[in-house]
C-alpha cells in the first residue's frame, strides 16, 4: 500500500512553488527559461499556448472537485504530488530534489 506523497522540485528552489500563481505572460516567460534549462523535463512548455489553458482548466477542476467532496481549500491553486515515488520524474533532472509527506 502506498502511504505517502512525493513532491519533486529543483535544487536551489524552494519546494511547493506553483506557476499557477503567475500571470499568463510571466508563466510563459518562465516556461521558456525552463525549456532551455532542461528540455526533457520541461518539454510540456514547448507548446505553451496549448499547455497553459489546459493547466488552468485542470487547476479549476481539481479545486471544484475538492470542494464538491466537502473540502475547503486554503490556497487558490492545488499542489501537484505523486502517490509514492516516480522513477520517471526522478530521472528527468540531475538536480532534482523531493519532499515526502507521510
Amino acid at each position: 500500500m502506498i502511504d505517502y506523497l512525493t513532491h519533486y522540485y529543483r535544487d536551489g528552489k524552494p519546494p511547493f512553488q506553483s506557476m499557477s500563481y503567475l500571470s499568463d505572460d510571466e508563466a510563459e516567460r518562465i516556461g521558456s527559461a525552463l525549456i532551455e534549462e532542461n528540455p526533457k523535463a520541461f518539454r510540456r512548455f514547448r507548446k505553451f499556448p496549448t499547455y497553459w489553458p489546459r493547466r488552468r482548466r485542470t487547476d479549476q477542476w481539481v479545486r471544484s472537485e475538492f470542494e464538491k467532496k466537502g473540502g475547503a481549500p486554503v490556497e487558490p491553486y492545488p499542489q501537484y504530488l505523486v502517490l509514492g515515488t516516480s522513477s520517471y520524474i526522478a530521472a528527468l533532472g540531475e538536480d532534482g530534489r523531493y519532499a515526502e509527506i507521510r
